[in-house]
């Protein structure tokens, strides 16, 4: 079930007070926008009736499996702690809180579904409030927790694994190899399945740290060359463009072929020697038509190199959401062959594709 304070005002304008624990005891699973979708005609205060909404309802969900709240542009509220009133019998397996500031509000309460909670989104960097709990002392006391979709900072400050199979990086281009670095010296060993969501992309931008600028640096291939993880079977990268570059009106840079088509200087895939699947939507996918150049020049240097990838995706036009091209090959030794597929990639697939 998917809620936003219109569905709030459904549900309780069309079930009586009666009704409204038998309802509610029946959901296992729940999704909660707090920041308003854009064709919703709401007020300021859109996230504050939410809020009190699932206050209300809360201590009726008894068999809540699945929770989570999108949408970080929430508005002070009297809700601090989101799980405070869940009744002991819900045992949540997946939570998921964009605004770090709620999620902090509700990490010890989080603490009461430590034995059963298998899935965790959160600490993405979205507030300045300093965590309760630091990204290690959460993995010891979450640890049955094999799926983890966190920002940047959680993986830098991390000195441990524990049972993560499949990780999420919502990060800044600007520090990607930084934060790449991170991420197979920790999680090198364990991870299966891989996706980086790397925002402000414009091939051109310099990388901190030190590095040169390198022609073709926003390449997945690029990244495959500083990636120490043998374990990885499925990398997955969904990049944006800098917000300025995204503006109506603003064209941005064209994405070069040429540099795409190119190998990085290091030829080095060692690193991900089980690589079996790499998809890719890049910044530039909404005029995937106009670029199909570069997707090509892309999946052609792909096959030129040692990348030991069996099958290559990218989605390429965001109008025809679901569509995605794919290249397959038996084996490295063998030219990829092109297709397109529906529903190839979807938003969840890095927790499932190994």
């Amino acid at each position: 079930m998917e809620a936003t304070s219109r569905v709030f005002r459904w549900f309780f304008a069309s079930h009586s007070p009666r009704g409204i624990p038998a309802f509610a005891f029946k959901i296992r699973s729940i999704t909660l926008h707090l920041s308003p979708p854009s064709q919703d005609n709401v007020s300021p205060s859109h996230s504050n009736v939410v809020l009190m909404h699932w206050k209300w309802v809360s201590r009726d969900l008894h068999h809540l499996r699945e929770l989570a709240f999108l949408g970080t542009k929430v508005q002070f509220t009297g809700v601090r702690d989101l799980l405070a009133v869940l009744p002991p019998t819900a045992r949540l397996r997946r939570f998921i809180c964009e605004d770090d500031r709620l999620l902090f509000g509700s990490l010890n309460s989080l603490l009461n579904h430590q034995e059963t909670l298998e899935d965790f989104g959160g600490f993405f960097d979205t507030g300045i409030d300093k965590p309760p709990m630091t990204p290690a002392a959460f993995l010891d006391r979450f640890s049955n927790v094999h799926t983890l979709d966190v920002g940047m900072s959680f993986v830098t400050l991390q000195n441990h694994p524990g049972s993560v199979k499949s990780l999420c990086v919502r990060l800044d281009w600007t520090w990607m190899l930084s934060v790449v670095r991170s991420v197979w010296r920790i999680f090198g060993t364990t991870v299966r399945t891989l996706r980086l969501e790397r925002n402000g992309v414009l091939d051109g931008r310099e990388l901190h740290d030190g590095y040169p600028l390198i022609e073709g640096q926003e390449s997945p291939l690029f990244l495959c060359t500083h990636l120490n993880m043998p374990a990885l079977r499925y990398l997955e990268i969904r990049d944006t463009a800098l917000a300025e570059a995204q503006r109506e009106g603003t064209k941005p840079p064209c994405p070069d072929a040429e540099s795409l088509g190119k190998p990085p200087p290091s030829d080095d895939y060692d690193g991900v020697c089980n690589l079996d699947c790499l998809a890719w939507r890049p910044w530039w996918a909404k005029q995937g038509g106009e670029y199909r150049n570069c997707a090509d020049a892309f999946v052609r240097a792909a096959e030129e190199s040692w990348l030991p990838v069996r099958k290559v995706l990218m989605s390429l036009d965001e109008r025809t959401s679901g569509v995605w091209d794919m290249w397959t090959r038996p084996d490295e030794d063998f030219p990829f062959e092109r297709k397109c597929t529906w529903g190839a990639i979807k938003d969840d697939s890095w927790k499932h594709m190994e």
